[in-house]
Order: C-alpha cells, then structure tokens, then sequence
C-alpha cells in the first residue's frame, strides 16, 4: 500500500474509533441509569451547586415574602445550605437524578425539583425567634412545598438519538475491526503502519477533546437563571470530565502504537547494520 493510502486509512479507522468511543460513553455515562444518576448527583453535591441550590430555594420560596428574604436571605441560605448534608435531603437531591435520567432517557418530562417542607418547618421558627414581627402574620402553607431547581426544559431529552448513536458506534467499530486488518495486512511495514496509525489517533484524540471542552461551557449558554446555569454546568462538567478521560485512553494507545513503531524501526535498523559489517 502507497503511503498516501496508508495515512488516508489510517484517519478513517481513527475517526471511526473515535465515533464508537462516543456511543460506547454515551451507552455507559447516559443510558446506564445508576451510574447517570451517580455522576449526577455527584454535581449537585459540589460546593457551588449545594450554595446554588441553597440560593434558589431561599429565593423562590420566600418569593411571596420578599422582607423575610430582605432580612433573612443569607441565614436563610445558610441554614437550607448546612441542612443539605442531611441524609433526607441527599435523598431528594438523589431523586432530582433520578427524574433527571428519565427525562433524558424517555418522552416522559418529570419536575425536577425538591420537597422543602422541612426547611420551612425549620428555617421559618429560627426566624420568628429573632424577628416575630416578620412571621407573625405569615402561614407557612402559603409557602411552597416544593421548589424546582432545574426547568425541564434545561435538560435535553436524548432518547430520539438513542438507537442511531448506538447502530452508529457498533457500525463504526466493526469497520475499525475490518478496515484495521486491512491495514497491516497490506503494509508489510510493520513500523511504518503503527508509526501513522499511532500519530493519528494521538492528533484525532487531542482535537476531539478540545472540541469537548470548548463545547461544555456552551452547553450552558441559553440558561438565564445564574443558579440554575452554576448547577448545571457543574453537572455537564462532570460528565465531559468522563468522556474527555474515556478519550485520553485512546490518546495514550496512540502513543504507545507510535513508540513501539519507532522502537521497531530502531531495532531493525541496528539489525540490518550488524548485518552489513558482518558482510
């Protein structure tokens, strides 16, 4: 095979690797159901998503008391902030994972949002204890019982995508399989073969992986609400981070098939020279 030939298939059997990579990050990250919501609530449990969160709870349920809020906002924030740890409250955040998987993964469209009836139950006496004046007159069943901390429509629903992402990766990796035997069967060198090969996937893996994370902070640009943009963006973050490193294996494959290409030729080299002295 010509070396123009060589490089050509070598770029298409990275690409395709890299297209089978995707659906199989997409089949292990997204589809499988425990490991999204792990990754998942992973991010709403970062310390700036339990703050973001601990804002949009004090502002969309004292959004009928804005004086209690005014007063209160920040002992407020501070409370449902701390509360978060709280093993009842892991469990909701669980569950927003749990909705947040169903609305990627299906038609359906759940509420992603938490029962707060315990920090009404809690925050709202610590205020009355210190500001009577505030309280007195308020109904605590004026308030909220739950609080949406991410629209739905802040979510993609992926599930139209499924099978095509999934048919495409089993596609693209049986032609890696067919194309890459191709490969080597026709270039009977050996060293030249990994060395193309290994420099493509380590250029196709690098440029992939800029791509993603160019992308992520985009993901997150029509968001309005600047809580719901931090949670969000400290999910995705979590989830490019795994593809990115899903991709780095590819990356470092590249090298080691580019290395030992070298190697190999080294060896031959100092082979084919003892041979001539020895002539």
């Amino acid at each position: 095979m010509k070396h123009t030939g060589s490089v050509a298939l070598s770029i298409i059997i990275t690409a395709l690797l890299l297209v089978a990579n995707t659906s199989y990050w997409y089949n292990r990250e997204i589809l499988d159901g425990p490991q999204f919501v792990s990754t998942f609530s992973q991010g709403l449990l970062d310390e700036d998503s339990k703050e973001a969160i601990a804002t949009e709870v004090v502002d969309r349920g004292l959004a009928s008391r804005p004086l209690i809020k005014l007063a209160f906002g920040k002992i407020g924030k501070s409370a449902v902030y701390s509360l978060l740890s709280n093993q009842y409250f892991q469990s909701e955040l669980h569950t927003v994972a749990t909705r947040a998987h169903k609305r990627i993964t299906s038609p359906t469209d759940p509420e992603l949002g938490i029962n707060i009836v315990a920090l009404k139950e809690y925050v709202l006496p610590l205020i009355g204890l210190v500001r009577p004046d505030l309280t007195q007159n308020l109904n605590i069943q004026e308030l909220p019982d739950r609080v949406v901390l991410i629209p739905s429509k802040d979510i993609p629903q992926l599930y139209r995508y499924t099978a095509p992402i999934l048919w495409t990766g089993w596609i693209s990796f049986i032609l890696v399989l067919l194309l890459s035997l191709y490969y080597f069967h026709k270039n009977h060198d050996t060293e030249y073969s990994l060395r193309i090969l290994g420099v493509s996937l380590i250029f196709g893996s690098l440029l992939v992986i800029s791509a993603a994370v160019t992308m992520q902070p985009l993901l997150t640009g029509t968001i309005q609400n600047t809580n719901v943009k931090t949670i969000v963006e400290n999910i995705t973050l979590l989830f490019v981070t795994t593809y990115v490193l899903q991709v780095f294996v590819l990356f470092f494959i590249g090298i080691l098939m580019a290395s030992s290409g070298f190697v190999i030729q080294f060896f031959v080299e100092r082979h084919h020279k003892h041979s001539g002295h020895r002539k």
